[in-house]
This record gives C-alpha cells, sequence and structure tokens, in this order.
C-alpha cells in the first residue's frame, strides 16, 4: 500500500545504461512511487535522486537529497583532471572509430566490470547496450565530463559494491562514509539488487 507521505524516488542510469537497469531494485520498493528516468534526464522539483555511475554524478548537481551508487564525487586535482580529460577522449575516439560490438566489449573489460561480466544477466545487458547511437553516448562523455565536474560530496548517501576496490578505496580516501553491497562490483544495483534495495530504505529514514 502506498502512501503519500512517502518520498518519490527517481532512479538516474548511468553511462550506456537504460531504465530497465533498475528493474529488479524498483520491484522490491512497492511501498513507494519509484520513477526510471531515462536519459537525458529531466530532474523533479522533490524527491529523491538515486543514480548510479554517471547519474549519481548528475544527481550531485541538484540540491535534492540523493543516494549515489558508484558515483564519483569530483576529481580536485590539474592532474587527476588532465589524466582524465585523456581517458574521456580515448573513448570518444573509440566511439568514432570502430563498431559498437567493439567498443562495448572494451568497454567492459575494464576491471572495474569483472564481477558484471561474470553475471548471468550479463549477456541480456549487453544486448540492450547495441541499441545505444554512439553519436549519443559521445555526447554523454562530453557533457557529463569527469574532468569538469567540481567536487560535491554533500547531501548524499553513497554506496558501493564490495568487489569494487577502485570506489572502496576512493571514498575511503575522501573520507566519505559509504554502505557496502555484498556480492556486488560497481553495478551493484544489476549485481545485487535486493541488497541495494534494502540498502535504499534503510537510508530513506536517515533523509527523512
Amino acid at each position: 500500500q502506498r502512501t503519500s507521505l512517502l518520498p518519490k524516488l527517481y532512479f538516474l542510469h548511468g553511462f550506456l545504461g537504460d531504465v530497465q537497469d533498475w528493474n529488479e531494485v524498483i520491484k522490491r520498493l512497492p511501498e513507494y512511487e519509484c520513477h526510471a528516468l531515462k536519459y537525458p534526464f529531466k530532474l523533479p522539483k522533490d524527491g529523491i535522486l538515486i543514480g548510479y555511475s554517471m547519474g549519481g554524478r548528475i544527481a550531485l548537481g541538484s540540491s535534492l537529497p540523493k543516494i549515489v551508487i558508484s558515483g564519483h564525487p569530483g576529481l580536485q586535482t590539474e592532474e587527476q583532471k588532465e589524466l582524465q580529460v585523456e581517458k574521456e577522449n580515448y573513448w570518444i575516439e573509440k566511439l568514432k572509430s570502430v563498431p559498437l560490438q567493439e567498443f562495448l566489449h572494451e568497454w567492459y573489460a575494464q576491471p572495474l566490470f569483472t564481477s558484471l561480466r561474470q553475471n548471468p544477466l550479463f549477456p541480456k545487458l549487453l544486448e540492450r547496450r547495441l541499441k545505444q547511437d554512439p553519436l549519443e553516448l559521445i555526447d554523454q562523455i562530453k557533457r557529463h565530463s569527469l574532468a569538469q565536474q567540481p567536487y560535491m560530496p554533500q547531501n548524499a548517501y553513497f554506496i558501493h559494491g564490495a568487489y569494487d576496490q577502485a570506489y572502496k578505496e576512493l571514498y575511503k580516501k575522501l573520507d566519505i562514509p559509504s554502505y557496502e553491497i555484498p556480492k556486488a562490483g560497481h553495478a551493484c544495483h544489476i549485481e545485487n539488487p535486493a541488497e541495494v534495495a534494502r540498502q535504499i530504505k534503510i537510508l530513506i529514514n536517515k533523509i527523512n
């Protein structure tokens, strides 16, 4: 039974993602009014934002309360930003020069996605990713460049997967409190949706 007293939840997918990425999490939050937003996101005026990776970084720019899953709070040094620009340019060139299938193969070969690649749902997810438009993806990288993003960890709760060493260490190093999802890597909303939904409920109670 939904009650109007509960906040509305708005879900923002990551780079390469789509609204279906949130199906299993939303299914486990029946008491809430949930909206999985499609990129380009039109952010609401009220409610709670729940964003994964790029979606989490976009959510950080909003004044609404937010839950960020495997999202970067922003780079702090010029050196980090320069390295990031190189990385982003590399992927942009890839999208321009190779078939999408080849791009996806290389993108998901990154250590960040090791546990996702081993997930039985991965082939289906890849199938959905193949429907993406490379020009739109280039636009996403440019528009939401991590190199250009201000550092803004405030007014947000952060979540990371237990197998995601990179983000586990990042949050620790930046002294950002973070909640760990067991048996999951970077894409923990796909790898362990039940635990992510449970953690979302706990954090909503903290926000409220």
